[in-house]
């Protein structure tokens, strides 16, 4: 007799409705669903005949069930841990195969739990179309963001600049942005997407005054330690202070600061005290240039891009791309899932 296995996934969130019927041989994967960092619950409606099992294959310790299995028409709670990533401790996606298995172990078929990390490694499995087998799911919406950070010096075409912006979600430009358009006659410039808050910024006339570490902190100030809620921003833009963080890399000049104390790591210091995240460095770990400075010749990470630890838990992943239309800086992209 044949057995038909229905499974209905719901999230807390706010969600919208997807359904596939897929034919699946004994044990293949029915499907997959991709969820945040941050820890949460799903339930799974499971309709069959006869009593059924559930367990994760590979014993993945992230991963708990509130019972066991149950008998024809039943239900059960997964609950998935935190995969959240720090700057000692950087985390990347995983995977866990929740099983459902009937009683005598004569058919099994998977669902796939894909947990978010800043590092997105996993190839996605092959699901393939079933008239036997249907999986009906709903799954919360995933949102993708794009948001670039550039500097429009070296180039000489703003109108073709523009058009390479609407690529993008949202393109910050020195101390304003092209999109959406919003421009600052003070020290940065403020635009919301969502719930989602962003300060672009250019310190060049700062430095020139010895402001730059006084006017990044200012900055910091007034938006991000202003707020009490939300508490997802993104600060970055044209920032030419030394990282901490690039001080001891193999690859790191013989000029730069090598000592974490020096007054010179004073404004990228404040930032992560405040617990911002240089998303650049944790992506690349390496010294990074993003700037060559035509005095002296030397490169810089002039660039920066810095997320409060809401954001850093949805970044699907972080870019550095290369100059065009004559840019004299190399912007920095990083695309948010969430």
């Amino acid at each position: 007799m044949k057995k038909l296995l229905y499974i209905l996934i719901t999230s807390a969130v706010a969600f919208s409705c997807t359904k596939s019927g897929l034919e699946i041989e004994s044990g293949n994967v029915l499907g997959e669903v991709e969820v945040t960092a941050f820890a949460g619950q799903m339930t799974v409606s499971v309709e069959t005949v006869g009593r059924w099992i559930v367990n994760e294959a590979d014993n993945a310790s992230w991963i708990t069930f509130d019972v066991q299995g149950g008998v024809g028409k039943g239900a059960f709670t997964v609950s998935y841990e935190a995969n959240m990533s720090s700057v000692v401790n950087m985390k990347s996606s995983r995977k866990a195969r929740i099983v459902v298995t009937s009683e005598d172990y004569a058919k099994s078929d998977t669902l796939n739990i894909i947990q978010q990390g800043f590092y997105s490694d996993i190839t996605p499995s092959v699901v393939t179309p079933s008239a036997e087998i249907v999986l009906e799911y709903v799954e919360a919406p995933a949102k993708t963001v794009s948001i670039v950070y550039c500097s429009a010096d070296g180039v000489q075409d703003i109108d073709a600049l523009s058009q390479w912006a609407d690529q993008f979600d949202v393109v910050a430009c020195g101390n304003g942005f092209i999109k959406p358009a919003v421009q600052s006659d003070g020290a940065y410039a403020l635009c919301s997407f969502d719930d989602l808050h962003f300060v672009s910024t250019d310190l060049s006339p700062y430095l020139e005054e010895g402001k730059g570490h006084e006017t990044f902190k200012g900055i910091v100030d007034e938006t991000y330690n202003a707020y009490n809620s939300p508490s997802k921003w993104v600060i970055g833009g044209q920032l030419y202070h030394y990282s901490m963080m690039q001080s001891s890399y193999p690859a790191t000049p013989s000029w730069y600061p090598t000592d974490v104390e020096d007054p010179d790591f004073d404004a990228d210091r404040y930032a992560w005290n405040n617990n911002l995240y240089d998303c650049l460095w944790m992506s690349e770990r390496n010294f990074v240039q993003t700037w060559t400075d035509q005095a002296d010749g030397k490169s810089y990470m002039a660039d920066y891009v810095y997320v409060s630890r809401d954001v850093l838990a949805s970044i699907y992943s972080v870019e550095r791309l290369d100059k065009v239309l004559g840019m004299e800086h190399n912007p920095i992209k990083i695309t948010l899932k969430y």
